[in-house]
């Protein structure tokens, strides 16, 4: 049986037996060798560990925190639930090896904050442990529900918490917090492909990275006097005034802003299929498909009255390829012009298409600072919200995307799978999150401050979901 003991002793690698070793002894009351060093990196340039400026969606989310306006006072977090089916008596141990290798590959997880406007690297830490629970559904939910509202304080390390739970049937799954400030989709796809590589292959050896964040903060004054940077923000300028305003929300002024978690299948494999192909026939493509019909639905919801969308998005300079295998946070916002109701189906979705792919050959004059702009020229009241959002991360959970670079492992082991995960951002009433499952469903994770929008728990997803299926007919 997988379980058994014996085969569970005979995968272990050297170091595993000898960490096995040491936990036996410290169980059974005896002195412990000394410990192993602390996670740490070399020695090198010593500006490396010096204070750096918050990036804009980090200071945002930080200040989330003392903001009294409706929809603030909300942690920013980022969890990833992650099933496994093996033996499961091994996983933690493997687990905890790999994620100490992570923090001493990437930088940010080893981040604190110094104050809401900055952050240091640590060059070394102490060593970090999983925590094993066993129990079912209620404690994993309990956990996720902690993880949701964690708040990191200045000073504190690690940024981040992670909890392994042991299921019955040599089954368990493991919950993951973020802190927002440290990682964005791209990071968090970084983060399981590299973690499920080194749970089936403890041995091996990733690539050394050649850029980190703080290189890249520190490359921002010399990418904003290029060209093509001045050529984006005199894009994005000349076209602030004519944004509509956010959706109008009555309930908003008195909302409190907790967010209420909604599981809402969209599609089945076959209709969601059919849905991509329709999209490629008209010439667009699925995303755009997909926030086209959200466009409609909040739109019958709000009035019918056009309304600016943010899209939540990540846009990495071009500075290194290695830039893509970071785990950094390079979240911005992308502004949408929503698509008026008058033109049909069809005629919206390509209008929208060619506008995204215009607006994405200006991105590098970020989403926040065209909100600067925009509430500095009076167009958006300071005390303003952009209260409904879309996030769309079908490529990101993709099995064969969430594999990541376990891909190649030879033997899977584990047989890992996404069991959930959700981006818990302040200052937004309705945030959809669209994925594709492990069985090539298409699904939403609904997250809805149901005081301030009643009618994005009560009616839109249901709504939404029957505009995709005729769609997809």
């Amino acid at each position: 049986m997988p379980g058994d003991a014996s085969e569970i002793l005979a995968r272990l690698t050297p170091a595993e037996r000898a960490h096995l070793r040491e936990r036996l002894k410290a169980k059974q009351g005896a002195a412990p060798a000394a410990a192993e060093p602390a996670a740490a990196v070399a020695a090198g340039d010593e500006a490396r560990f010096e204070p750096f400026p918050l990036s804009s969606v980090q200071r945002l989310y930080r200040r989330a925190w003392r903001d009294t306006r409706p929809l603030a006072g909300r942690a920013a977090n980022v969890i990833t639930d992650l099933e496994f089916r093996g033996p499961s008596a091994l996983l933690p141990l493997r687990i905890e090896n790999a994620m100490r290798r992570l923090i001493e590959r990437h930088e940010m997880l080893r981040a604190v904050l110094v104050d809401d406007a900055r952050q240091r690297i640590l060059p070394e830490v102490p060593r970090w442990e999983l925590a094993v629970a066993d129990g079912g559904e209620e404690a994993i939910a309990a956990t996720t529900r902690a993880y949701r509202n964690a708040r990191t304080p200045a000073g504190q390390w690690p940024m981040f918490d992670a909890t392994c739970f042991l299921l019955s049937g040599d089954c368990a799954r493991l919950v993951v917090r973020h802190d927002a400030l440290l990682l964005d989709g791209t990071g968090r796809g970084v983060f399981v492909g590299e973690l499920l590589r080194m749970i089936e292959e403890p041995e091996a050896e990733l690539p050394p990275l050649a850029i980190t964040f703080r290189e890249a903060m520190a490359a921002r004054p010399r990418l904003h006097a290029s060209a093509e940077y001045a050529n984006a923000r005199a894009y994005w300028l000349g076209r602030v005034d004519s944004f509509p305003p956010p959706p109008a929300l009555p309930s908003l002024g008195a909302a409190r802003g907790e967010l209420v978690d909604l599981d809402v299948p969209l599609l089945p494999p076959d209709r969601w299929r059919a849905l991509k192909q329709r999209a490629a026939s008209i010439g667009v493509s699925a995303s755009a498909m997909l926030l086209c019909a959200f466009a409609e639905v909040v739109a019958h919801a709000t009035g019918g009255r056009p309304f600016t969308l943010p899209l939540v998005t990540s846009v990495r300079p071009p500075l290194h390829d290695d830039l893509e295998r970071i785990i950094a946070n390079f979240n911005t916002i992308h502004l949408v012009a929503a698509p008026e109701l008058s033109a049909s189906f069809e005629q919206r979705a390509r209008a929208l298409q060619r506008r995204l792919l215009l607006d994405l050959d200006h991105r590098a004059f970020s989403g926040f600072d065209v909100v600067r702009e925009w509430i500095r020229r009076g167009g958006l009241s300071r005390q303003a919200t952009l209260p409904i959002a879309f996030n769309s991360v079908v490529e990101y959970s993709h099995p064969a995307y969430a594999r990541g670079a376990a891909r190649d492992a030879v033997v899977p082991l584990f047989r890992p799978r996404m069991a959930g995960g959700a981006l818990v951002a302040p200052y937004v009433a309705l945030l959809p999150t669209i994925y594709e499952s492990d069985d090539g469903d298409l699904h939403c994770k609904w997250q809805v401050a149901h005081d301030a929008f009643p009618e994005a728990a009560d009616r839109l997803p249901s709504d939404y979901r029957t505009l995709l299926m005729e769609l997809s007919a």
